[in-house]
């Protein structure tokens, strides 16, 4: 293939890792600058190894906001199974991660997982990514992971990832841009002058291939206007559909541009026939990320946001697909149709942040609220808690702080005072997290105070215990195992099991007592979290649970 000069080495590597997980899976890394020919290659390795492996492919999305889990949606709608079924009915990420490990590890060829452009990864597909990676040893599987390299610098999310990776079980590729006698060779089987290619290019092999494509030495040598100009060259309807294939990321299915495109569906064959557009066997994509943003990037706001409707009425409209709601969260974002992200967006938060997406939900969260004018106060408030513990997660204590004390300032008008406890009690927390003591204990009194008018309930009792941690982190050791006694006796008063007695001896026994707390108190799948969060994430190293 003229794509793969100069790619033997790479190949050859991904073909000792694909044989040596015969015995024991790998992890292969595949970095290289945008349009260097990842893809290509993991394309040769499955039509080299078609009948010895399978290959199974997920790809990461340019959203606005990434799906959550995107890549594993992309497998599981191949492979089906309990991977899928599980997906579907929104299970814990523990038992999909555990799904992914057995569809590794069935009985037939290896398995080869990809996932690709893993820089544009949400936060629970890095999870998932790490996940295999240390247990990959155990399944013949390769697990290969695509890269812009140049693009993940050491803050980004991906670069944290890479550094934990077991270096025994890692491979890594990067992908050089062709030399200039690559470059001279394709130029000469086009039939081309290969004078200045090179340097032009910069032996990109994308940008090699549109120029030879262009076929007019006077055209600019940029990727924009290379496909600009073959695009101009197409007719109208043609142009229409490439231009609606281009607001689309990654890939448009083949039903989604027969409802948006209606009669003129037929016309996608002309870009795939001047080589914009490439046909899978139920959906269509440009031949590169970088083709489609060119088109996308010049096309008018108008234009933009009409396409973009079409789109968003198409997937919204077919009920009997399984469209990810993030998909929705993106084309209503990108028609600028406030309603529809109302509508979509807190969907999208919270099943973001029930995979583990926490940053994905909150970027779903914080474009709902640009419009909390929308919601009657009730409503405001809750997406604010919601929002404040994704923050607390990811680490955004500021973020938090503000969040939950403009929650907590909706509570006291709304004249629900268990709520408005709970609240404080949660600020407290954050505000300790935050490094403000004065404010977290100020906040932690006045949730007693509230919740104590209430008479006895579970969300008293973990106020207590919020009590009892602040004072064992200042060292005030009497007064903490004071307050863990009265969390201990509400815990009792709801007819929990009964606790371990307590040892005032020392701090060391409190941690144990309230981990015993934690693991006991009968509560509803969303005071879990919380209890997580205040127990075994503060007050315990998560992992001792």
């Amino acid at each position: 293939m003229t794509d793969l000069l100069e790619r033997a080495s790479a190949l050859a590597t991904l073909d000792d890792a694909l044989a040596a997980a015969a015995h024991a899976g790998r992890v292969v890394l595949l970095g290289g600058e945008a349009g260097v020919g990842k893809s290509s290659l993991v394309r040769a390795l499955a039509e080299r190894h078609e009948r010895a492996a399978r290959v199974l492919v997920g790809a990461c999305d340019p959203l606005l906001t990434p799906r959550a889990l995107g890549p594993l949606h992309d497998v599981a709608r191949d492979v089906g199974g309990d991977l899928a079924a599980l997906l579907a009915e929104g299970a814990t990420r523990e038992r999909v991660f555990a799904a992914v490990l057995d569809e590794l590890d069935r009985p037939g060829p290896p398995t080869v997982l990809v996932v690709e452009d893993a820089h544009w990864a949400d936060e629970a597909t890095l999870d998932l990514l790490l996940f295999l990676a240390r247990r990959v040893d155990r399944v013949r599987a390769v697990l290969l992971v695509t890269y812009r390299d140049d693009e993940v610098g050491p803050q980004h999310p991906l670069q944290s990832l890479l550094g934990r990776v077991p270096r025994d079980a890692v491979t890594r590729v990067h992908l050089d841009p062709l030399s200039a006698a690559a470059v001279g060779e394709l130029a000469r089987r086009a039939g081309r002058d290969a004078r200045d290619l090179h340097a032009l290019t910069g032996g990109n092999p994308l940008l090699v291939t549109e120029v030879l494509a262009a076929g007019d030495a006077g055209v600019p040598m940029t990727v924009r206007d290379l496909v600009l100009a073959r695009l101009a060259a197409l007719p109208e309807d043609a142009q229409d559909a490439v231009r609606l294939c281009a607001v689309v990321p990654t890939r448009a299915e083949v039903w989604l541009l027969e409802r948006a495109l209606g009669a003129d569906a037929g016309a996608v064959e002309k870009g795939i026939a001047v080589g914009l557009l490439v046909a899978e066997p139920d959906a269509v994509r440009f031949r590169h990320e970088l083709l489609r943003r060119a088109v996308e990037d010049a096309l008018s706001p108008l234009v933009r946001r009409d396409l973009n409707r079409r789109v968003l009425d198409a997937l919204a409209a077919a009920p009997d697909r399984d469209v990810d709601v993030a998909r929705l969260v993106h084309h209503s974002r990108e028609a600028q149709d406030v309603e529809a992200v109302l509508r979509h967006a807190p969907v999208a938060a919270r099943r973001a942040a029930a995979v583990g997406s926490h940053r994905e939900a909150i970027g779903h969260f914080k474009v709902v609220l640009e419009h909390a004018d929308r919601f009657p106060p009730d409503e405001r408030a809750a997406l604010l808690e919601e929002l404040s513990i994704e923050c607390y997660l990811t680490g955004r204590s500021t973020e938090a702080v503000a969040a939950r004390r403009e929650a907590v300032a909706l509570r006291k008008t709304l004249g629900d005072p268990e709520a408005l406890g709970a609240g404080l009690r949660w600020l407290s927390r954050m505000h300790w997290w935050d490094g403000d003591r004065p404010a977290a204990e100020a906040a932690a009194e006045r949730a007693i105070e509230v919740l104590e008018a209430l008479g006895p309930s579970r969300e008293l009792g973990m106020a207590y215990s919020n009590r009892s941690q602040l004072d064992m982190l200042a060292h005030r050791h009497a007064s903490a195992v004071e307050w863990a006694h009265r969390a201990i006796a509400m815990a009792e008063r709801f007819d929990d099991p009964a606790v371990a007695s307590l040892d005032e001896a020392g701090a060391a026994a409190l941690r144990a007592e309230m981990l015993d707390i934690a693991r006991r108190f009968d509560v509803s799948d969303d005071d879990t979290l919380v209890l997580r969060m205040d127990y075994l994430e503060v007050v315990v190293h998560k992992d001792e649970a």
